[in-house]
């Protein structure tokens, strides 16, 4: 999970300089709140904001599931 988010920082910083230099910072900054705002939703669709308890933890030695 850390490779995917802090392999994908210096993606995101070219994109957003490049955007940035193409455009204007306050493009750049609207279509960077958009990102973050669609990014969002899977969460919010999801049940994981109605659910109230975490899952029992595994017995040490049983296999899952």
């Amino acid at each position: 999970m850390r490779f995917l988010v802090w392999g994908s920082m210096p993606l995101g910083s070219l994109l957003g300089g490049w955007l940035g230099h193409t455009t204007s910072v306050l493009t750049t900054l609207w279509v960077a709140a958009g990102i973050g705002l669609v990014a969002t939703l899977p969460v919010v669709v999801s049940s994981l904001l109605r659910s109230r308890d975490l899952p029992p933890a595994p017995v040490h030695g049983t296999p899952p599931g």
